[in-house]
């Protein structure tokens, strides 16, 4: 088999396609840095970190697995996943303007910092923590919403 040798793009080539592809910079988490993409202001693009938890990757199953259900309205939508799982591309939201009463059983990580609106509707635009791989679907059920404080 013949190997195709790839070469590493030098760090002015990194940079300047971080700078097309990445927009303003809107915040990190954990393992992730949140930037409005470029060619796109209605999505973002995340990016994980090499030593992440794989966020990424389980935000997009957790999307794969929602998508034509009942339940994505609830879900900020994935767009595009690379090959390595470590940039991600998503619809975005803008800020919650209140909590909402109910949510979805197998959402876990509630704060409000991972949700946001798309129009009219809340949805979670940070949703790797959840409880779908571990039950699916079966016995989803919306819940009362904990109670939470909006940070401005």
């Amino acid at each position: 088999m013949i190997e195709l040798h790839r070469p590493t793009p030098s760090r002015a080539v990194t940079d300047a396609m971080i700078e097309h592809l990445c927009g303003d910079f809107l915040g990190y988490g954990i393992a992730r840095h949140v930037f409005v993409y470029g060619p796109d202001p209605t999505k973002v693009i995340k990016l994980e970190e090499p030593n992440g938890w794989h966020q990424n990757v389980l935000e997009n199953e957790a999307w794969e697995q929602v998508q034509f259900t009942k339940w994505a309205k609830w879900f900020a939508p994935v767009h595009y996943i690379s090959n390595c799982g470590r940039l991600l591309i998503q619809s975005r939201t803008t800020p919650l303007t209140s909590m909402p009463r109910q949510i979805p059983n197998f959402l876990t990580d509630l704060k409000p910092d991972n949700l946001g609106m798309i129009g009219r509707r809340v949805v979670a635009h940070d949703y790797a923590l959840n409880l779908l791989m571990a039950r699916g679907l079966s016995g989803a059920r919306l819940v009362k919403t904990p109670k939470c404080e909006l940070t401005s």
